[in-house]
């Protein structure tokens, strides 16, 4: 019997190390938050050709995950980086679809160094659609516009889906934004974005929703947009390990009993 329950604990061991194989790195729960760094290139597509960026125009882009932090209270750990030479990396796609347009009215952005200012209208956008990660083990990503960029190279990791994201800018043409782009002022920004993870091949559970935040620049040629953004999740065990756990616990506890009933018969 002293086998048997070896025997069965070893097999949920071995299932839940088969479970978290794809981890990267190797996460912590429960309710531990994490802090995934990405860099954002991102093409604005005038779908109706008026110049202006509204409802029915699309964002797509490419991201690479350059940094993963362990966040305890105010302070970061690094934890996982991609740089060159490394023999792994997260990197991935995505098309935004704007939604929605509202017009906030005008703002009036100034300069740090120089005294000149500008006047830009402030608007928020709705999008919808998903970003889709891979992990690579033969890394290839390459940020450089109009080149095969090797984004989706890899597995499948993750899916999050974007619908009801708000992105709240200045401007809304290319005029208004190379503006304020000289006046060193972001043209966007999104804020704690709640989105939901709809495909999961991490390894671990998340809690549901995650948040991204960003800061978005204009870029012009090329990629239109470029952008800094943190999503930060927090893990909760999977149903399938705390199954395989609870397994081993049954065995160990009939285990126990059966030993301790052999025990008061002698």
């Amino acid at each position: 019997m002293k086998k048997i329950g070896g025997t069965v604990l070893l097999a949920a061991l071995f299932l839940f190390m088969a479970t978290a194989a794809m981890a990267l790195p190797t996460w912590e729960t429960p309710c531990v938050e994490y802090k995934f760094k990405f860099s954002n290139y991102e093409k604005w597509n005038d779908v109706n050709g008026n110049g202006i960026f509204d409802v029915g125009d699309t964002i797509t882009g490419i991201l690479n995950i350059t940094t993963i932090y362990k966040v305890v209270g105010s302070s970061q750990t690094i934890i996982w980086q991609t740089y060159p030479g490394s023999n792994e990396e997260l990197t991935g796609n995505f098309t935004y679809v704007i939604t929605d347009k509202q017009y906030n009215g005008p703002v009036t952005v100034y300069n740090s160094t120089y005294t000149n200012s500008g006047v830009f209208g402030s608007y928020t956008y709705t999008l919808a659609d998903e970003i889709d990660l891979y992990y690579d083990t033969t890394p290839d990503f390459n940020s450089t516009y109009g080149v095969n960029n090797g984004a989706t190279d890899g597995v499948l990791w993750a899916k999050l889906d974007t619908t009801g994201m708000t992105m709240s800018g200045l401007g809304d043409n290319a005029t208004a934004w190379a503006a304020a782009d000289a006046l060193s002022a972001h043209i966007a920004g999104i804020s704690n974005a709640p989105l939901n993870l709809i495909y999961n091949n991490t390894g671990v559970g998340w809690i549901n929703p995650v948040h991204l935040a960003s800061t978005i620049d204009y870029s012009g040629a090329g990629w239109t947009f470029t952008s800094d953004d943190p999503l930060t999740a927090t893990t909760v065990p999977e149903p399938a390990t705390i199954m395989l756990l609870g397994a081993g616990l049954l065995g160990l506890g009939s285990w126990g009993r059966k030993k301790s009933k052999k025990s008061k018969e002698n």
